[in-house]
């Protein structure tokens, strides 16, 4: 049914004797200069790839040590102090020839413990409490989300109606969606991943309480994407739909579609798209309230006993990304937008804690021009520096915003 609207080996020629060498030893993450141990969200990878070649090549470096997980299990590794083992990423700077930014890997000591957390979500939404007092959280960045459905799809829009009857039932007779009639064709991720935690409740069913009928459950946002993807050329897309953060829907654009959504009393209006058009970058629709699946980058720390995170490149990282200063190249503001997030300079709306209703905002500095020219390419708003001041308004990020 179409929807509505929119690996040396080396051989002894004496002894004829093969020989392999010894395994390289791993390298120790705490041996990367000014590392910074990170436990977060599978969702938030794009952005911390953009800014991390950029952070760790600073006079005064900052390497992010990431271990990608979901945004309830980041949260675990502060809040109960889980030790860090197993493989990390980071970015020690340069880039593939495909212009990807180089990535590295490296395992962590016995007894390494997470500095801070990168969540798209709260504590109290993962826990049912707030965070304990010796533990700080700041927003940042808002993440949106969305439904996808491989490019052979005829789907173009789903409602949050919908929604709900996909999630609690599960393609139960006389409960079906169609065409996602087919629960392992529903690809969806796990109630510790932020991107169902949101999802759900945007549609009505707690990402805790999805029906068990839906098993193909994906462990990563790396994985959901692929996984959807695949059925595109198997005769399967049109039954599949995943779940997925705009961040990697943004970087996948040939290889899904992103589906329009009606919110519950959003009938007037109809299904739209996190962004203007099916097309666009610039998160338009995210910006100005009228789609609702986003929740912020949620940073999460130890505090000292004065009250800032216990760890010093923690308080830097966390600093830099919910600041304005460029480091190295490093742009809070650019990079978010590059990577398919929106800095809470340009939102429009805003929100108290997680599913909450929407309530209009003006942004003490916002960034509107800024961030237009970076994800449209153009914007009509005046350039200014230090040399050209404003005639009317306030520069700022290089442009003249009305105040």
């Amino acid at each position: 049914m179409q929807r509505h609207t929119l690996r040396w080996v080396g051989a002894l020629s004496l002894t004829c004797a093969t020989v392999t060498p010894a395994a390289a030893q791993a390298l120790d993450c705490a041996s990367l200069p000014g590392a910074v141990f990170v436990s977060g969200t599978t969702d938030v990878k794009p952005y911390l790839a953009r800014v991390g070649p950029k952070l760790s090549t600073a006079d005064d470096p900052l390497t992010i040590v990431y271990l990608g997980v979901g945004s309830c299990t980041a949260l675990d590794y502060v809040l109960q102090d889980v030790e860090l083992a197993g493989t990390a990423v980071y970015w020690p700077g340069g880039e593939n020839a495909d212009g990807t930014p180089v990535e590295g890997t490296c395992d962590f000591a016995p007894g390494s413990r997470a500095a801070m957390a990168l969540s798209d979500v709260t504590v109290e939404t993962c826990t049912g409490a707030p965070p304990p007092a010796d533990v700080g959280e700041r927003s940042s960045l808002v993440q949106g989300f969305g439904f996808v459905v491989p490019p052979n799809s005829s789907q173009t829009a789903i409602t949050a109606t919908e929604g709900y009857f996909l999630f609690k039932f599960g393609g139960e007779a006389g409960k079906q969606v169609p065409p996602w009639t087919d629960p392992p064709f529903v690809f969806i991720r796990t109630p510790a991943s932020s991107t169902q935690l949101l999802t759900g409740l945007a549609v009505g069913v707690l990402g805790s309480q999805w029906s068990p009928n839906l098993t193909a459950s994906q462990n990563g946002s790396g994985a959901l994407l692929a996984a959807v993807a695949a059925e595109n050329t198997t005769g399967n897309a049109e039954k599949t739909i995943g779940i997925l953060s705009l961040q990697r829907y943004d970087s996948a654009r040939d290889r899904l579609k992103m589906l329009a959504f009606e919110a519950f009393g959003q009938d007037c209006l109809g299904a739209v798209f996190p962004d203007s058009t099916a097309q666009s970058l610039d998160k338009q629709n995210v910006r100005d309230g009228h789609y609702p699946i986003w929740g912020y980058l949620w940073g999460m720390a130890p505090l000292g006993a004065d009250g800032a995170p216990a760890d010093a490149g923690a308080a830097r990282l966390l600093d830099f990304i919910g600041g304005t200063q460029v480091v190295n190249g490093a742009d809070p503001v650019a990079d978010a937008v590059l990577a398919g997030a929106v800095p809470p300079c340009a939102m429009h709306v805003q929100r108290a804690y997680d599913g909450a209703p929407l309530q209009a905002l003006e942004h003490p500095a916002p960034c509107d021009c800024a961030f237009e020219k970076v994800a449209a390419g153009s914007t009509a708003c005046v350039a200014c520096d230090d040399a050209t001041p404003c005639a009317a308004g306030i520069c700022r990020f290089g442009f003249c915003e009305a105040r």
